[in-house]
């Protein structure tokens, strides 16, 4: 209840409609005064007339759809001109229903939304009292009938900012906590860890721990007072990102930010050979999909592209001298080359064969190109080869198998 006082926005709502006194002003009925009004029992006469205190421009609080209960209650602030007594009435409730304030002296809850009818001084004096709200104060919504038990909710007026400023941000909430840092402290564990802000006392933090993982992102919010958090239980198979705030009773900071691992990277089907680029960035041949990708780092997240078509069944992946990414496609006996075009877009060029069921792939010390075919594996011709293949005048050609 304190956090909805200090978020819920504050807005002025008509000023009161002005009342002037004088020797010749119409006295106004007690019941049509506000409470604080009426109490206020040190109220200069003029004659034989009670000058009425003037009360500070109203500000309204409304209990919206977010909070259990009927929707809305709205409370209007009720404080005279000079006095320092924060105090709210209730000026509205749905038809129906009531907002109950709980009686220490009786023990007992009694009714602050519906405003008196008695004529008798003394009884109004005491029902307007009873009215008005303030600090401690323990009150209750009371729905209509036939609404559920679980809309009736019980909570303790815990302070507000009395309307004279709009809650937010200000010079002594606290700045963004400092040095964050995210490091594992043991298996399945990682410990968060910060400098209080450089402004503003904090009381509390709060973290928000988001997990990536391959099936969607979760999140879960935690709340202490230290400046370290540990995690545990936690998958070396997913990522974790992390937010923390700063907070005290004059708001709350900007979020500091920091993270660790990823979660893994969707692909083709059947991802078997990989290699890393000149650029750093990595390939994966789908043997499942006949597609090969690059996976590349961008702002610290790897994020796979659109995947290649190559030959059936790519096995084997290695990285040529010149940046261009070679592939061995078991399934058709070939091998590619996939280059960077002047348009920053790989692309697969033309097969080239080569001998029986191709797997491995390397890049010689001169530029050329090395497959291992492991052959038909017969009884009578193992077909068990390597062979080289070479670029000349820009064109690359698959030298003569050598069995092994």
């Amino acid at each position: 209840m304190k956090a909805l006082f200090q978020t819920r926005r504050t807005r002025p709502s008509h000023r009161p409609r002005s009342r002037r006194s004088g020797l010749a002003a119409t006295c106004v009925a007690a019941e049509r005064l506000e409470p604080r009004q009426m109490l206020a029992a040190d109220s200069p006469m003029v004659g034989t007339v009670t000058v009425r205190p003037s009360l500070e421009q109203a500000s309204m609080l409304v209990m919206d759809s977010s909070m259990v209960g009927p929707n809305p209650v709205v409370m209007t602030k009720s404080q005279v001109v000079g006095t320092d007594v924060k105090s709210f009435v209730i000026s509205h409730v749905p038809e129906g229903s009531v907002v109950e304030k709980w009686d220490v002296a009786k023990q007992q809850w009694i009714d602050v939304s519906t405003m008196p009818t008695s004529s008798n001084p003394q009884e109004l004096m005491r029902l307007l009292s009873n009215r008005y709200i303030k600090e401690g104060d323990k009150i209750q919504w009371r729905p209509k009938a036939g609404v559920g038990a679980v809309a009736q909710q019980a909570f303790e007026m815990i302070g507000w900012d009395d309307g004279s400023e709009l809650p937010g941000a200000s010079a002594e909430a606290p700045s963004v906590v400092e040095n964050l840092a995210v490091a594992p402290t043991g298996v399945g564990e990682l410990t968060l860890s910060w400098d209080p802000p450089a402004t503003g006392d904090a009381t509390s933090y709060s973290i928000t721990m988001t997990t990536e993982a391959g099936t969607g992102n979760s999140s879960t919010t935690y709340v202490t007072s230290d400046t370290d958090y540990t995690f545990t239980g936690l998958s070396p198979a997913n990522g974790y990102s992390f937010s923390v705030t700063a907070s005290n009773d004059d708001g709350t900071s900007s979020a500091a930010q920091d993270s660790f691992g990823q979660a893994p990277i969707g692909v083709g089907q059947q991802p078997q050979g990989i290699t890393t680029g000149l650029d750093g960035s990595i390939w994966v041949a789908n043997y499942g999909s006949d597609t090969v990708q690059q996976i590349v780092n961008d702002n610290g997240v790897w994020t796979a592209q659109t995947a290649i078509d190559v030959g059936d069944a790519p096995l084997g992946l290695t990285t040529g001298l010149d940046g261009s990414i070679w592939v061995a496609n078991y399934g058709s006996n070939t091998v590619q080359q996939i280059v960077k075009n002047n348009n920053g877009v790989w692309t697969a060029q033309e097969a080239i064969g080569v001998g029986t069921l191709p797997t491995g792939l390397t890049t010689g010390r001169d530029g050329s190109i090395w497959v291992a075919n492991q052959g038909a594996n017969t009884a009578k011709n193992k077909g068990a080869s390597v062979q080289q293949i070479v670029s000349e005048s820009g064109v690359w050609t698959a030298q003569a198998a050598i069995d092994v």
